[in-house]
């Protein structure tokens, strides 16, 4: 399917400065979905679902284990005092990464922390929960094929300072419209570890 002749790229926002903390109301879920449905409909709200976090000096395999037992793909890294540090995802952990880690850093692969493969904020995109509130499903799909992301995070820009209000994810979309979205995202690669650390 040409996602790109029916929909268009969203246009993305700096989340260098976005905090953790959100509360939001969902927006009601009595339609039937299809990608001509609001993207809102099939965001995961951080007001109802509270984020999996990990502090950057868990270890990896801390993460893996969070990510497990939570079923989710991604986890959220912030300090704790809730800064928002970056992203981790199952990708990263189960790829390259904490091996080319932990040669970089001269450690075991066991010692090998959050920080050290996580993508940091510079590096993550995120859509404006004001774009998100005109977008269609479809348009989140064809963004994050361009993206090459499986997942993008919502934020909320005109609260100051900014907070991440929720995530869309392609797994979720999938899920919803019952149809099979691929996105062909790749883990890190050596270049964007070396940039991370």
């Amino acid at each position: 399917m040409s996602l790109s002749a029916r929909f268009h790229d969203l246009r993305l926002v700096e989340i260098s400065h976005a905090s953790v903390k959100c509360c939001i109301e969902p927006p009601p879920h009595d339609v039937a979905t299809s990608l001509e449905t609001q993207a809102r409909v099939v965001m995961t709200d951080f007001g109802n679902d509270h984020p999996i976090v990990i502090a950057p000096d868990k270890p990896v395999q801390d993460a893996l284990a969070l990510m497990q037992s939570g079923r989710v793909r991604m986890l959220i890294v912030a300090s704790a005092s809730g800064d928002f540090r970056g992203l981790i995802r199952s990708i990263d952990l189960l790829g390259p990464a904490p091996v080319i880690a932990a040669q970089l850093n001269g450690v075991m692969r066991e010692e090998v922390l959050v920080r050290d493969v996580m993508r940091p904020k510079k590096m993550i995109h995120a859509l404006d929960m004001d774009v998100v509130e005109n977008a269609r499903i479809g348009d989140v799909l064809n963004t994050l094929k361009h993206l090459g992301e499986p997942d993008i995070l919502v934020i909320d820009s005109n609260v100051t300072p900014a907070m991440i209000r929720g995530v869309l994810s392609v797994s979720d979309i999938s899920r919803e419209l019952r149809l099979d979205f691929e996105i062909d995202s790749k883990p890190m690669t050596f270049t964007e570890l070396g940039r991370a650390l």
